[in-house]
């Protein structure tokens, strides 16, 4: 099987996948580690806090980049509606020491990042692509995923992030110069929960279990909005103790919705 047909049969499964549920990471500058006839390495992930308040861990990327790396196609600008421009050879986990300098001096709480090989195909845009990366153009790189598994976390400064701790990478993508963080995917997950937030806490009517209940579904949304895994339910309270679990309830969404870039 060749190049083009790999890729192509990547792209066909991406676009199977509904997306609604993918998000967009940030940009990363340098995207081009090295180039070596047509595979190019790029580094697309940067474990330090992006503009969309979260943090990649590199061991993030760990169970999609050891599954079938054909699925995952290398596009252009995360459009669906086009070819890949190329075929990822392999993932490579970077430890801070490996970024370039520029990187290191870009993002100093990084501890590491990620980087995949990609043989670019020789024909249409990965074509084109590929010429601009020769010839100096500096292009960035970006990644499509779903966050799994995720936890909130106060940085020493105050700021407040989203650690992603594992997810399910479905593209990587070259990006044009200057492209920013694709933060629309993010913005409609967090309005959703704030509106589910709002809502519950306009109505509410202390004192029923089947409020506590719905509460609790509520919550397991606003986790599931936020790719924050559910904790364990526990047991159904006592009559007494619910006007306490519904506040202890509404902070802890409170909390998981105060995540901001």
């Amino acid at each position: 099987m060749d190049d083009e047909t790999r890729a192509a049969d990547a792209l066909a499964a991406l676009q199977t996948i509904d997306a609604d549920r993918i998000e967009y990471k940030a940009d990363i500058t340098p995207a081009v580690l090295d180039i070596e006839n047509r595979d190019v390495t790029t580094l697309f992930s940067v474990d330090s806090l992006d503009r969309v308040g979260d943090i990649t861990e590199v061991s993030a990327f760990r169970k999609s980049t050891s599954e079938r790396i054909d699925r995952i196609p290398h596009l252009y600008m995360h459009d669906l509606n086009q070819p890949a421009i190329a075929r990822i050879l392999s993932f490579q986990p970077l430890k801070r020491i490996e970024l370039p300098t520029d990187v290191q001096n870009e993002y100093p709480d990084a501890t590491g990042g990620m980087a995949c090989v990609s043989r670019y195909l020789k024909s249409g845009r990965g074509a084109e692509v590929f010429e601009g990366i020769k010839d100096g153009i500096g292009y960035q790189a970006s990644f499509g995923y779903r966050a799994t598994k995720s936890v909130p976390r106060t940085l020493p400064d105050g700021t407040r992030a989203r650690v992603i701790k594992e997810l399910q990478l479905f593209e990587v993508s070259t990006v044009a110069p200057g492209h920013a963080a694709h933060a629309g995917t993010r913005a409609y997950r967090l309005s959703k929960a704030l509106e589910a937030l709002n809502e519950i806490k306009a109505g509410w009517r202390h004192g029923k279990h089947d409020d506590l209940a719905r509460l609790h579904e509520i919550l397991d949304l606003v986790n599931g909005l936020l790719g924050i895994e559910s904790e364990p339910s526990e047991a159904e309270p006592q009559f007494i103790a619910l006007t306490s679990e519904v506040d202890d309830v509404l902070a802890r969404i409170d909390a998981m919705t105060e995540v901001s870039p």
